[in-house]
C-alpha cells in the first residue's frame, strides 16, 4: 500500500494532512520518502513522525533541492539525532 500526504490534495490519492502528524499507526511503514517536503519550519517534527511510523529497519529517503539545505553535514547529524543512520 502506498500512502501520500500533503497539506493540499492534488488528487484523490493524496490525503490532506500535516506530515508532522499523519494518521498511521506506529511501526506500520517500510519506507518513507520526503520529496521537496522538508522546507517547513517544523521539519524536525516531520522527520520525528517518519521515525514513529517506520517499522524497525525501515528506510527514509530524502529528495530535496540541495540549495535548501545550507549545511548537509548538520542536516545529517540532526536526522541521526532523531534515530536514523546514514547509508550511502
Amino acid at each position: 500500500t502506498v500512502y501520500s500526504f500533503d497539506l493540499v490534495a492534488a488528487n484523490e490519492r493524496v490525503t490532506v494532512s500535516d506530515i508532522s502528524n499523519v494518521p498511521l499507526a506506529k511501526g506500520k511503514i517500510d519506507i518513507v520518502v520526503f520529496c521537496l517536503s522538508l522546507m517547513g519550519t517544523n521539519c524536525v517534527e516531520f522527520v520525528a513522525e517518519a521515525n514513529r511510523i517506520l517499522r524497525i529497519g525501515g528506510i527514509m529517503k530524502v529528495a530535496e533541492v540541495r540549495s535548501r539545505i545550507k549545511r548537509v553535514d548538520l542536516f545529517v547529524k540532526g536526522v541521526e539525532r532523531l534515530g536514523f543512520k546514514l547509508r550511502e
